[in-house]
């Protein structure tokens, strides 16, 4: 799909200036005190010179220097943008200095784009859109038991229209949220009692772009987490101009209610025009969001709530992409 962009160039205040809040309050996401992006991408002869469709966040305390562990998609060129993709894996100790594994691309025997990865036991859980085999609702998985060697175990069984998955284990169930597309362009759900045959929820979809008043495109889900009792989904939608980043909610995984501050912008953060893809962390503390949109890594920022005051802006070139 072409886009043809024209963009806005906001540059605000200082990030001290704005309120840090509860995910559920988020009006802008923020760049965290800091160096961004945390992972940047590759040289230009590098398989991840060019980043997207980050996946999310895992976190073990006991791993020492690889308590935070995320896997992203890259690529070369736009050219190969929807042909050449691969996943990645980078750790951190901190979630703020990152270090890209020396076996990259982990997954290197087919094209994938969109990872998601669940850890059940001592064996971890890879999931992505399967490119080699077309990629639209074709989900793959792969496991191992240090994220560097995978095992590749074939295509997950009875999905329907499915990619860009969310999966978790909550109560020995798993849950998978993902897109449907082409032909649905919506979000869905499933469930499996293993993590390789599923079963589709009947009511789906759960969540459609009628269900937000900016998603006039396609609507793909990113990720989720829990808080009193209360599921927050981070998704991202095809707007007028490009891919924005939403957030809604829901208490029982099938009724979604759209976030009244979807999309959520990007603030005093002068290389992304608009946030495409968002990963939740909670680490009791604070909330942190790891998000892309421009293909130049993964920034990583915090929920803010007090709308910043806007003090110069600048119309950028347009982009076809």
């Amino acid at each position: 799909m072409t886009f043809i962009l024209c963009s806005l160039l906001f540059f605000v205040g200082a990030i001290n200036s704005a309120e840090k809040i509860s995910i559920d309050k988020i009006e802008f996401i923020g760049l965290y005190e800091g160096s961004n992006p945390v992972i940047a991408h590759g040289t230009s002869t590098e398989s991840d010179y060019r980043i997207r469709e980050i996946g999310n966040i895992i976190y073990e305390p006991g791993e020492a220097s690889k308590k935070y562990k995320t896997f992203y998609t890259g690529y070369i060129t736009y050219t190969d943008a929807d042909d050449g993709e691969k996943i990645h894996y980078a750790y951190s100790e901190d979630g703020h200095t990152w270090t890209k594994s020396t076996s990259n691309p982990v997954i290197d025997n087919r094209l994938a784009e969109d990872p998601f990865v669940v850890k059940s036991g001592s064996t971890y859980y890879l999931y992505a859109e399967d490119k080699t085999a077309g990629g639209e609702n074709k989900i793959r998985i792969w496991t191992s038991s240090d994220c560097e060697i995978w095992a590749d175990q074939g295509q997950a069984i009875d999905l329907l229209d499915c990619q860009s998955p969310i999966v978790w284990i909550e109560n020995t169930v798993w849950y998978m949220i993902c897109e449907r597309y082409p032909n649905n362009q919506d979000i869905a759900l499933a469930t499996s009692s293993d993590g390789m045959t599923w079963n589709n929820e009947p009511t789906n979809p759960i969540m459609e772009k009628t269900d937000t008043d900016w998603v006039i495109g396609a609507l793909v889900s990113d990720d989720i987490i829990k808080e009193d009792g209360i599921y927050y989904m981070t998704y991202h939608g095809e707007s007028i101009n490009w891919m924005k980043t939403g957030i809604a909610t829901s208490t029982n995984l099938i009724d979604w209610n759209d976030s009244s501050n979807s999309p959520i912008q990007a603030y005093n953060v002068p290389a992304i025009t608009s946030i495409e893809t968002a990963s939740v962390f909670n680490d009791t503390e604070n909330i942190f969001l790891y998000y892309g949109g421009d293909d130049t890594g993964i920034y990583r920022g915090y929920p803010l709530g007090n709308v910043p005051k806007i003090v110069n802006a600048t119309l950028r070139n347009c982009v076809i992409r």
